[in-house]
């Protein structure tokens, strides 16, 4: 069975207030980080030394930081094989507590009701309300490679999906045009899903 490795890992625009969140991913072997626009980094004030230092302390390996390139902290290890397994997180799931959970699950479900409503045009005009005007986001279709056949359904529609799709699975593709693939605002959102 081959394993995939994560090598990057992009968490920009996300609520992490504290750099200590982060450490669920330490045992991950990242190369590649993007933590820009996340609450934490206000405390460097523009220290780009002290923040690749501290982000050294969870991902010595790291060689792009937020987009510009560092010296890692050290190198992979001789004899270091890409059959890897990706490592499994120190703690269960990605939520701090259970009322943050139950916060991502119901805005999940509200989402897709909308989204997925019997009459979508009318309906997704509705989640320009779940957004600020500072609001960013990107989506992903695609996936990590499955045993049976999974029917793509319309493949003019996945087409278009899969051209604005932002995954680690196609990360070569889209590392050159990364903005292309963020859209901010509700003008951006709601024109992504037309």
């Amino acid at each position: 069975m081959q394993h995939l490795i994560v090598v990057e890992l992009d968490m920009a625009n996300n609520a992490i207030s504290r750099i200590e969140e982060i450490a669920k991913f330490s045992g991950w072997q990242l190369e590649s980080v993007h933590f820009e626009n996340n609450e934490f980094i206000i405390g460097y004030n523009n220290n780009f030394a002290a923040y690749t230092k501290d982000i050294h302390t969870h991902f010595p390996l790291v060689s792009y930081l937020d987009g510009v390139s560092v010296i890692p902290l050290a190198t992979r290890p001789s004899g270091y094989t890409s059959s890897q397994p990706i490592p499994k997180l120190r703690f269960a799931g990605y939520h701090t507590d259970e009322s943050m959970k139950k916060m991502a699950e119901n805005f999940i479900i509200e989402f897709f009701g909308f989204y997925d409503s019997l009459d979508p045009e009318q309906s997704r005009q509705k989640l320009i309300n779940a957004y600020d005007s500072n609001a960013t986001f990107s989506y992903s279709i695609c996936t990590l490679p499955d045993t049976k056949f999974v029917e793509r359904g319309d493949t003019e529609v996945f087409g278009t999906y899969v051209r604005n799709s932002h995954n680690i699975v196609m990360q070569q593709k889209w590392q050159a045009f990364r903005d292309r693939l963020l859209f901010r605002w509700t003008n951006g959102y709601c024109c992504s899903f037309e």
